[in-house]
């Protein structure tokens, strides 16, 4: 070897690390592009799910569905990522939700 250390990292330990980063996106200056909404609007317009692998979270959800008769897994990680999303990016939660209000407006 060439004398260099190679230090092994668990995926929990790069995980922390990158969480504990700060993100930063254009919506935190307020610049919200509507091209850009329409796009993802009509690339997830019939598929609107979303997966994600997080065992910890899964869990705690697998607990709840064992000891609460009619848990739904599903409803409570809509509303936890819903709400988390509402608070992490208030300007792109306003521009979708605006969105979503012209459309039913604009079928009515």
């Amino acid at each position: 070897m060439n004398g260099k250390k190679v230090i092994s990292r668990s995926p929990l330990q790069e995980r922390a690390e990158r969480e504990s980063k700060p993100t930063k996106t254009n919506n935190q200056q307020g610049e919200i592009d509507e091209v850009i909404i329409k796009k993802v609007f009509k690339k997830i317009n019939n598929k609107p799910r979303l997966a994600f692998w997080d065992h910890e979270s899964a869990v705690v959800l697998h607990y709840l569905k064992e000891t609460q008769p009619n848990f739904s897994m599903s409803a409570e990680t809509a509303r936890l990522m819903r709400k988390a999303i509402k608070e992490e990016h208030p300007d792109i939660w306003r521009a979708v939700t605006n969105k979503l209000r012209e459309k039913k407006v604009g079928t009515k």
